[in-house]
């Protein structure tokens, strides 16, 4: 009997009057086509669960970071907030044994004749990312100056602080990265880092 040509699955031949599939030019029983597909999808099924799994794994983890950063943020802020209302009386009590220290300590205070700060705002703080550099764009209302704001690298962050009137804003960004460039414009204090 003639055959229309061989299945490319199990290599039979398919005879004219069976039921057969051609696919892009290949050759199969219907049987083995149906069972191929069958097969294919449930890989396909397979794959996509494996693959919702990992994604779900890695928002668990960023979850965690996440958490890690803003505890660490809140403890410096905390730190902070405490040595500008309750000063530590320990400091006092070496600079009031060191006369020199002290007299350093009022001519810095002559010179930045800046009022006790009463209010501790943290700035609202903008981010985004451009290739291999994070940008953080700080929001510093009434600041005029970029010589009004003390920019410190730390070990595993950078801390932002600037002072007005009887106000000082106060942010601690977590990062690794180096900063690349800063600039302060419109009340805005641009940070250009690298990526971690």
């Amino acid at each position: 009997m003639e055959s229309r040509g061989n299945c490319i699955l199990c290599g039979k031949p398919i005879y004219y009057g069976e039921k057969y599939v051609n696919d892009s030019g290949n050759l199969y029983h219907l049987s083995c086509y149906l069972k191929l597909k069958e097969k294919f999808d449930a890989t396909r099924l397979e794959e996509k669960a494996k693959l919702e799994k990992i994604k779900e794994e890695e928002k668990a983890k960023l979850k965690i970071i996440e958490k890690e950063k803003e505890a660490e943020q809140e403890k410096l802020y905390e730190v902070f907030k405490a040595s500008i209302e309750k000063p530590n009386l320990e400091t006092k009590t070496l600079k009031e044994e060191t006369e020199e220290e002290e007299k350093a300590v009022e001519e810095e205070k002559q010179k930045s004749l800046i009022p006790p700060t009463k209010e501790v705002i943290d700035p609202q703080i903008q981010t985004k990312e451009e290739g291999d550099k994070k940008i953080f764009m700080i929001s510093l209302p009434d600041i005029k100056s970029e010589n009004e704001i003390e920019i410190k690298e730390l070990y595993k962050s950078i801390e932002i602080k600037a002072r007005v009137g009887d106000k000082v804003y106060f942010q601690i960004i977590p990062t690794q990265g180096k900063i690349l460039s800063k600039k302060f414009e419109n009340s805005t204090l641009t940070l250009e880092l690298e990526k971690e």
